[in-house]
């Protein structure tokens, strides 16, 4: 399995820590951009009922909605790739997983109709997002290595 160091495990904590929290951060920088998009949509008119709304336009809204949480995934899988001293997936998994824990806890304290289908989606969305991120970062980090092990010199052989 090889050296894991105190280090190397304080590093790997930090960048899954540093994953969620540049998740929170991005998806609270980005909201309100996403939210004048939705708002467009929205139907702020009194005199109409609830039930005439446009079925097109609420999910052009919750479209909207899973863009930014994903986009908010996707910066934050990026930070916990470039942080984590492993070249794995499994710190951006965890990434991943503690702010679905982080979303669930959250909503604990709503007062909601229970974890509804557009909250698995919400979910869904962050964690594909973290997960594409820190996918393309280690494909680019293991691409850089093949390259670097290209140029060294054959097994059993000195470098001269």
């Amino acid at each position: 399995m090889g050296d894991y160091s105190g280090k190397e495990i304080i590093i790997n904590f930090l960048s899954v820590v540093f994953g969620v929290l540049t998740i929170l951060m991005a998806a609270y920088l980005l909201f309100f951009p996403f939210y004048d998009i939705a708002a467009q949509f929205m139907n702020f008119h009194e005199h109409e009922s609830i039930n005439s709304g446009s079925k097109s336009n609420d999910l052009i809204i919750e479209l909207v909605f899973l863009i930014w949480i994903f986009i908010s995934g996707f910066i934050g899988g990026i930070a916990c790739a470039k942080i984590s001293k492993r070249k794995n997936y499994a710190h951006i998994i965890i990434t991943g997983v503690v702010t679905i824990l982080l979303i669930v806890l959250l909503d604990l304290f709503e007062i909601t109709d229970g974890f509804t289908n557009y909250k698995i989606k919400f979910s869904l969305s962050v964690f594909l997002g973290c997960f594409l991120g820190g996918f393309i970062i280690l494909k680019k980090r293991k691409k850089t290595l093949i390259k670097k092990d290209n140029f060294s010199s054959p097994p059993d052989t000195a470098a001269q």
